[in-house]
């Protein structure tokens, strides 16, 4: 092999080198508890028919694009797959409204308020996130490539052992390391669930590029935790989400 040969072939296994270290950066993470208003108290009577009018809204919407777009969504306009997913997500918050902010019980005790102790999820979520070799703490948001937002927990009556007891609510978004357009385009085709663990109650849209999802287990709030490591790296390996452009 000539000198001219060896010194290309030497430059493209340096290029492929350097290439492989940048995709091998774990992305950095920020995660800090967010406390959002309580919703008007409601009947679970009234809760029950919000979900049932935002089903139909979305029934009706998806009905009426497949009748004049096809079955496929991949041949959808953008706005119309926007729509539809909106329509989705109003749905799904729905549930999740009465899953976080339930009626009053018969005996009229108040609720238990999902929004107390997410303090204790941050510190469980970044001490998990440093054992991770795909995602690693940020010191500070500005730093960060993606912000997880603790809104909620919950726990739920199960008949099942292995059955998800303990749900921690959390919002994806996109931090000042990464462009929203980045996060949408990358992360939109992702599949939380369905299983009993993981749920999406909102994916990213136009008006709004992020995920609120929750993350459950059977065991306990620290464990949810853990398994929302599990979940999040394959969210973030699945979506090729990176700080490298």
């Amino acid at each position: 092999m000539n000198g001219s040969a060896s010194t290309v072939l030497f430059s493209l296994l340096l290029v492929a080198i350097s290439a492989a270290s940048a995709v091998a950066q774990p992305l950095p993470v920020f995660v800090s508890a967010v406390v959002e208003p309580a919703p008007p108290r409601a009947t679970a009577e009234q809760l029950a028919a919000a979900i049932e009018t935002a089903q139909k809204r979305m029934f009706a919407i998806a009905t009426a694009v497949r009748k004049e777009h096809g079955d496929k969504r991949q041949n959808w306009p953008p706005d119309t797959v926007d729509a539809v997913q909106a329509a989705e997500n109003a749905y799904k918050l729905a549930i999740a409204r009465r899953n976080y902010f339930p009626a009053e019980t018969h005996d009229r005790r108040p609720p238990v308020d999902t929004r107390l102790g997410l303090d204790s999820v941050v510190e469980d979520l970044g001490r998990e996130i440093g054992k991770s070799k795909l995602m690693t703490p940020a010191a500070t948001r500005e730093a960060a490539a993606l912000i997880i937002e603790v809104t909620g927990r919950r726990t739920a009556e199960t008949t099942g052992v292995t059955d998800a007891r303990y749900f921690i609510r959390l919002r994806l978004r996109p931090g000042p390391a990464m462009t929203e357009e980045r996060f949408r385009d990358a992360s939109g085709p992702y599949r939380w669930g369905p299983d009993f663990l993981t749920t999406a109650f909102v994916k990213p849209t136009a008006s709004g590029a992020f995920w609120d999802a929750e993350i459950g287990s059977p065991a306990a709030f620290k464990t949810s935790a853990a398994v929302a490591r599990t979940v999040l790296e394959t969210f973030v390996k699945s979506s090729t989400l990176s700080p490298v452009q």
